[in-house]
């Protein structure tokens, strides 16, 4: 990852990996002397950019490994995966009051397949609601409804 930055122009930047679960690895970026427009750019629109350096760092660290054996990591870049984090969980809350008050599926569209597992992970703990993520990218979305 360093090389990956310092080619990039950023310099040193020091990780620091934490354990979430068994696999889950929450990668943190030091990005103290950074600028502005340097943060802007590796997070992109909407994290985009950030999502994709992701996506390659989660294929590289899983080539060759059995799809039991596969790591996930999360690249943490001043605070906006918490801050996204924090915001999919009040969607994931908000979309089971919803669904409980009303009895009926709710589709939720506009996540990528990073926010889609989030929410997925957030609803696994309510025993009376299912997710499930239908459609092809770029269109895919989830299904948040009551178990029956």
């Amino acid at each position: 990852m360093n090389d990956l930055w310092a080619h990039l122009g950023y310099g040193e930047c020091p990780l620091t990996a934490k354990e979430l679960a068994e696999r889950n690895v929450w990668l943190t970026l030091d990005t103290d002397g950074w600028s502005e427009s340097q943060m802007a750019a590796v997070l992109g629109s909407g994290g985009a950019t950030l999502d994709a350096i992701q996506l390659l760092l989660n294929a590289a660290l899983n080539a060759g490994l059995a799809e039991s054996e596969h790591y996930f990591v999360t690249l943490e870049v001043n605070g906006y995966r918490q801050k996204r984090i924090d915001e999919l969980q009040q969607l994931a809350t908000d979309a089971v009051t919803r669904v409980r008050q009303l009895g009926e599926d709710l589709v939720l569209e506009d996540l990528n397949a990073s926010d889609r597992r989030q929410v997925h992970l957030f609803l696994q703990d309510f025993p009376d609601i299912a997710t499930e993520s239908q459609g092809k990218e770029p269109h895919r979305h989830l299904i948040v409804r009551l178990v029956k």
